[in-house]
């Protein structure tokens, strides 16, 4: 029984391999730093045993015994989990070489990795280059002619021993303090191990992938979905908030016509931990759409909800958006439109209040206007004005809405001029407005980011209040800011306030400061003239620009969260102003709008995900690789993994791992065909299991099987593992001195399954045993119909009279006679 987590890359090294002295190991030793190295130790023992059934010819056979063995130090690091990996590279670009028939074999593409090793120059100027070679005759036997000044390099050796294990010394002391060596990992195995068997099941989606350098996730358990990756730097990791990231990638900001092609699902409302690890997708829920404004709402009631706003549809059809509020199971709650009249739903705000009665909502409206502000009488455009509305969360009624038109002036805009030229439906976005907040007072706060300014707008009559920035500004103030996204409450309290924004500072044109920045600003409005100053400002980290949208948030330790918006990019702060951490998507296509962080519960009430496949040369070294996830459930601390001999027996533990990524790698002994996997909390309390699966299997005969048979059996678990284990207890506590009673108990679990092995027996005889006895039951009802009814005809048969006749003939001659 061995398992390895899927949190380690599987990956090839693509090297420049130097003079080895040939030695030998054992499996991973004390120092080496594995997950459990009795496991790994059994995992090479038995993989060994495949290898060595290779012909020294036959380098598809060896490619798979390496891999196999690179498989068991999944979850190691160290010298001997780097010997296998070249061994394995060598021994596949070999057999990859023969079958194309050429004596080289190229990279597909070179790619940094995370796990990759490089030994620092100590001479610039002797530093051997990397190169990959597979010839299968003579390149590991030539010697390469050193370079200027280089050390002498030498062949790389390879020492493989039945029951022990391999090494690859890649630093011999014979080389010299000079020789500069450099490991590169560089692509995927094209055979993962004991993995690869998995492949012909999913011919469309590299086995493993989310092991590879690209930038997305890939699953087994979920195929369909390929989630962003992160890159992450942190600097004070001590400071950092508990929390996830709750983000909605996005490629478009508009939404996409729909496609006859396939598309995997990448955008959407997705959850990560502070490791960059998966914890939910939404994508496949809401068809590939996009999600705007995901977060964390607590005032639905005593569990955590989320909240978004669905995109509308591509053709402007009767899917003109929603608010969407999921249960933190990930079902639906509730999902509210807008007013027909007030627009589509607008993707810049969901904002549900402390009160969970009533949500704030941005909405865009066209007006035909003439341009008699810009001197242009009798001349006509259309103008798009911003507002917001505020509706119930019940019913989706508007309780209030509220329009820039009338009351924001054109000349108040910077996007639009007396020069501009005039346009159709919808017009002129001549305030775009991209938040909505209120306070408890009930005036609403609003963000426009083509005036510069923060308005403050009264619940009562709907009227200006203040003007916060712009050219119009109410306030006496020593800074300045523009382009602004997300202005919220922090504080309100009759003339003091306390406001965060995202200072864009800059559009897709101009730009009024050098790099944006979230900002906290305290408004006195009590004074006269009214004043406002900075209290807290914090850079984007690489001193960059946020030309649009983008999102600051203040965590409840009061740090400060930021979504930059491109690229994904997001930071925490100290509220000193420390950076804590940066983390953007590695692949530069995708955005976020904005971004949050919450401490969130969630408990989805789908079972968790289950695939299995076995793999294996003979009978004597079958593994079976469980792979599982439960897409959106945090609590989750270890996995138990079962099998069971067919789907009415009772399944067996076979093993278990904790839990370190979104999906989980388990290798276990022995074919296991119906397997099924039981997620666990830290308490040791079940959260859920998985349906029952059967083990996916390959074509045996093109993967090289070579057991007594054409394709192996799969075995009863409870014979491999609940037989094997109660034996070994057995004996150590019988060693201690059992009790007559527990002899008793063991005697008849033995017996127990002594029955079920012969049940298994006679229920392998199967349908040939239940022919032969319907046929013998069939024969013996025949023949006993047959010898009852010879005695019935024997029984009546009619007697003869003395002359030779039956008795009614013997009648009738003597009538005839007597007339």
């Amino acid at each position: 029984m061995r398992f390895f987590n899927t949190s380690l890359s599987l990956v090839l090294a693509s090297t420049a391999l130097v003079a080895a002295q040939s030695a030998t190991i054992t499996a991973p030793s004390g120092d080496e730093q594995c997950s459990s190295v009795p496991l790994v130790q059994n995992c090479v023992a038995i993989m060994q045993k495949g290898l060595d059934k290779c012909a020294s010819s036959d380098w598809d056979c060896k490619c798979s015994g390496a891999a196999n063995i690179f498989s068991c130090y999944a979850d190691c690091v160290g010298e001997d989990r780097v010997s296998a990996e070249l061994l394995s590279e060598h021994d596949c670009r070999t057999a990859n070489a023969y079958d194309k028939g050429r004596s080289t074999v190229n990279d597909v593409y070179t790619t940094p990795s995370p796990n990759a090793i490089e030994a620092t120059p100590t001479d610039a100027t002797t530093t051997a280059s990397a190169k990959s070679t597979s010839e299968p005759t003579k390149s590991l036997g030539e010697k390469a002619a050193p370079s200027k000044g280089a050390a002498q390099k030498g062949p790389p050796e390879f020492n493989m021993e039945p029951g022990k294990g391999l090494r690859f010394n890649p630093f011999p002391a014979s080389l010299g303090p000079n020789y500069n060596w450099r490991l590169t990992i560089r692509r995927p195995l094209a055979r993962l191990g004991a993995l690869h068997l998995l492949s012909p099941f999913f011919p469309d989606v590299t086995v493993l992938a989310q092991y590879s350098s690209d930038d997305l996730f890939s699953f087994v358990t979920l195929p369909d979905v390929r989630a962003l990756k992160f890159n992450i730097e942190y600097h004070n990791r001590e400071r950092v908030s508990p929390g996830y990231w709750f983000v909605s990638p996005y490629l478009h900001i508009d939404p996409d016509p729909p496609s006859s092609l396939y598309e995997q699902y990448q955008i959407g409302p997705h959850i990560y931990d502070d490791e960059g690890r998966l914890v939910w997708t939404g994508s496949q829920q809401f068809d590939n759409r996009n999600v705007f404004d995901f977060k964390v709402t607590n005032s639905l009631g005593s569990d955590p909800h989320l909240s978004m706003v669905l995109q509308h549809s591509w053709d402007g059809g009767e899917d003109s958006g929603f608010g969407i509020v999921l249960r933190n199971d990930y079902e639906q709650d509730r999902k509210l439109p807008l007013r027909r009249d007030l627009g589509i739903f607008d993707i810049h705000e969901f904002n549900i209040r402390p009160d969970g009665k009533s949500a704030l909502v941005s909405i865009y409206l066209s007006h035909e206007i003439t341009l008699e502000d810009f001197g242009r009488p009798g001349e006509p455009t259309w103008l798009e004005s911003g507002g917001f509305a505020e509706i119930d969360m019940n019913t989706a009624e508007v309780i209030q809405w509220w329009d820039s038109f009338n009351r924001i002036p054109l000349y108040e805009s910077v996007h639009y001029g007396p020069d501009s030229a005039a346009e159709g439906h919808p017009g002129w976005d001549y305030v775009h407005i991209n938040s909505v907040d209120k306070n408890e007072a009930g005036d609403y706060l609003i963000s426009a980011r083509f005036t510069n300014t923060i308005y403050m707008i009264s619940g009562i009559n709907g009227d200006i209040m203040w003007r916060l920035g712009g050219a119009y500004t109410n306030f006496q103030q020593d800074f300045t800011f523009s382009k602004q996204h997300d202005a919220k409450f922090v504080e309100s309290n009759g003339t003091h306030h306390i406001i965060s924004f995202l200072n864009n500072a800059s559009d897709e044109e101009f730009n009024e400061e050098n790099m944006s920045s979230s900002m906290f600003v305290e408004l006195d409005t009590g004074a006269n003239p009214m004043t406002a100053r900075v209290i807290r400002r914090y850079n984007r980290p690489d001193s960059e620009l946020s030309r649009l949208r983008g999102n600051t948030q203040q965590l409840p330790n009061d740090n400060v969260f930021t979504c930059w918006s491109k690229g994904g990019y997001i930071s925490e702060h100290g509220a000193d102003g420390e950076l804590l951490f940066t983390a953007n998507f590695t692949s530069p296509r995708y955005s976020s709008y904005r971004g949050y962080k919450f401490e969130f519960t969630g408990r989805p009430n789908t079972p968790p995900d289950v695939v299995a496949s076995v793999s294996g040369t003979d009978e004597t070294n079958m593994v079976t690789s469980f792979w599982v996830s439960w897409n959106g459930a945090t609590e989750v601390a270890t996995w138990n993994f079962y099998a069971q001999a067919s789907e009415f027996h009772f399944p067996v533990l076979v093993g278990s791992t904790p839990k370190f990524d979104f999906e989980t790698m388990f290798v276990s002994a022995g074919y296991l065909d119906w397997v099924s996997a039981e997620a666990v909390d830290v308490n040791g309390t079940v959260l859920g299991k998985s349906e029952v699966h059967r083990t996916k299997y390959p074509n045996w005969k093109s993967v090289g099987y070579k057991g007594k048979s054409s394709h192996p059996r799969p075995n009863d678990p409870s014979i491999i593992y609940q037989a094997s284990d109660k034996t070994g207890g057995d004996n150590v506590i019988d060693e201690a001195g059992r009790t007559s009673s527990d002899a008793m108990d063991t005697q008849t679990q033995k017996t127990i399954q002594v029955l079920n092995h012969s049940y298994e027996a006679i229920r392998n005889i199967g349908g040939l045993f239940a022919f032969i006895l319907l046929l013998c039951l069939f024969c013996g009802v025949v023949a006993s119909y047959l010898v009852i009814r010879g005695w019935r005809v024997r029984l009546y048969q009619r007697l003869k009279m003395e002359d030779g006749f039956p008795e009614e003939q013997a009648h009738l001659r003597s009538t005839h006679h007597e007339d």
